[in-house]
């Protein structure tokens, strides 16, 4: 008896990628959940700090900015995870199913541009606000920028032809395609920490010491693991993202959006934590245009 006349056609046409892809798929829901579980948790755990740090205090371009990378990302993160849970028993539609990558593409991608804002707002605050240096930050930022719009841009307009909802087999949105642009996205985000990384290290030397050490010394600590949990991230999904037989580009995606997102509102919160208990803006010569010109005055 042949599967035809056992399953209907659309599940004859499943079965081929379900065999193949199905660890996969597993892995990829896995991560997915993981990284959303760190992305409620860290919620839970810092909220006391965002209330106090953030809602309690003026507003700034770094803090909306924070708003939009802790609430954006985490709806984009609920949307895609219902799209790729098979934990849903109503019908989902097609348009949904595009609807989520494109939902993720785009909240995913202003994750990473902003991400690197806040990364040369570091660089140019940590190691004295040379103009040369914001110029040529500002360079770097550009072209990272217009790589990732057109490299994720590119890749929806591939994917979203492949993007198909399975009722019978996995209960979830698959995308059956890839697209060679895909890899663009995450190489371009790896590049630019490692210009961000050589520009620090070549401008330390000559940098001068400032009164308040203390701070410049924590933020100099968290900013280490900051950089390297960003380019550890990035350069997984580069790796997850060479062709292969195999679908591994979409593994790690959501895990390391929550990751990265954990990681750049934690560092924000700190900044602002050391800023409120240790001193001033000016202590740390933090440009105008960061905090919209006012000063932030010593908690003491």
């Amino acid at each position: 008896m042949s599967n035809s006349s056992v399953f209907p056609p659309e599940v004859v046409a499943l079965l081929p990628l379900a065999i193949k892809e199905q660890p996969v798929i597993d892995a990829e829901r896995y991560m997915s959940a993981v990284g959303f579980s760190v992305l409620v948790y860290d919620f839970l755990l810092t909220f006391g700090d965002e209330v106090r740090y953030i809602w309690r205090r003026p507003v700034t371009n770094i803090k909306v900015l924070y708003l939009f990378l802790r609430y954006g990302v985490t709806v984009a993160q609920v949307v895609y995870f219902q799209a790729i849970s098979g934990l849903t028993t109503s019908h989902i539609s097609h348009s949904f199913c595009v609807g989520s990558l494109i939902v993720l593409a785009l909240v995913g991608s202003m994750s990473l541009i902003l991400a690197n804002y806040i990364m040369i707002i570091r660089v140019y605050t940590l190691w004295d606000h040379r103009k040369w240096m914001l110029r040529t930050l500002y360079i770097g930022y550009s072209l990272s920028v217009c790589s990732t719009i057109a490299f994720v841009a590119t890749s929806i307009v591939q994917l979203a032809p492949h993007v198909v909802h399975d009722p019978f087999i996995f209960h979830m949105c698959l995308i059956t395609g890839r697209s060679p642009y895909w890899i663009g996205i995450w190489l371009s985000q790896a590049l630019f920490d490692v210009f961000l990384f050589v520009l620090t290290i070549t401008n330390a030397a000559s940098r001068p010491r400032r009164a308040n050490v203390k701070i410049i010394t924590d933020l100099r600590r968290d900013g280490l693991v900051f950089y390297l949990g960003l380019f550890v991230g990035r350069f997984l999904n580069v790796a997850l993202s060479i062709p292969t037989d195999r679908q591994y580009y979409l593994i790690a995606v959501s895990f390391v959006l929550s990751l990265s997102t954990v990681m750049v509102t934690r560092l924000v919160l700190r900044v602002e934590r050391l800023l409120v208990t240790r001193g001033s803006g000016r202590d740390l010569q933090v440009p105008n245009w960061m905090y919209n010109s006012y000063e932030l005055q010593s908690a003491d």
